[in-house]
């Protein structure tokens, strides 16, 4: 089985070595992150209603032609979003940890994240991009805390910061909630019971938003990718 993995927001492919470890004869996995999704770099400073990820995802998926492709997170976003916009695929489409519109509103019954808080992290990501990073990577590990190495936090950082940026601007701007009818492909959805990044309830909903699909709550945090590649490849490679 091939299987295409694309993590979330500030997860560099290299996070993911344990993953790739796991990898045998039965299993090929190939990790492509946001920052190598991206592309042809766009201007972070501007939000724009323009990003490359799906475009991108595309060329990625005719070149690699995988079985199983995991989003998890923005990757999960993203993945959503291509699904969208073709009409068919030969790849089974698992949905971890993610939503259709991550950003929540008031008044309304679907879970997600504040602008408020998106602005703060993009005002501390010129401040003290560091801090930040790693308290994010806390939250998004709870309850079993696993932060990156300095050394790959500081080359995030020296590599990638405006990337960083856009992808925070995609997070606040992205909306699929009304082009969901249109994937007809059936997906497994997954949420984590402990996710302190995208709520459980996100998870459930997007599920019963979609023609075909299959819902399922684990225990766990948001990155158990990354705190427990073992039981993660467990999960995306069952049977669905």
């Amino acid at each position: 089985m091939k299987i295409l993995f694309l993590p979330g927001w500030s997860y560099l492919d290299e996070f993911f070595k344990p993953l790739m470890e796991l990898q045998t004869e039965q299993f090929q996995i190939k990790v492509i992150d946001h920052f190598r999704l991206a592309g042809k770099k766009l201007n972070a400073s501007r939000p724009s209603r323009r990003f490359p990820y799906s475009n991108n995802l595309k060329q990625i998926i005719q070149q690699f032609s995988p079985d199983r492709v995991v989003g998890w997170s923005m990757g999960g976003i993203i993945l959503l979003e291509y699904l969208c916009q073709v009409s068919d695929v030969s790849f089974q489409p698992v949905i971890f940890g993610a939503t259709p519109r991550f950003v929540g509103r008031k008044n309304s019954r679907i879970p997600g994240v504040s602008a408020k808080y998106l602005r703060a992290m993009r005002q501390k990501l010129k401040n003290s991009p560091a801090e930040i990073l790693r308290e994010f990577y806390r939250l998004a590990s709870d309850p079993s805390p696993v932060i990156p190495p300095a050394r790959l936090i500081d080359q995030l950082l020296k590599k990638n910061s405006g990337d960083l940026i856009l992808g925070l601007n995609y997070l606040n701007q992205i909306d699929l909630i009304n082009q969901l009818q249109q994937i007809e492909q059936k997906i497994l959805i997954v949420a984590a019971a402990d996710d302190q990044i995208v709520p459980a309830a996100a998870g459930e909903f997007l599920a019963t938003q979609l023609v075909n699909s299959e819902f399922q709550l684990i225990q766990g945090g948001h990155a158990l990718a990354h705190t427990d590649p073992a039981r993660f490849l467990k999960i995306i490679t069952a049977k669905s």
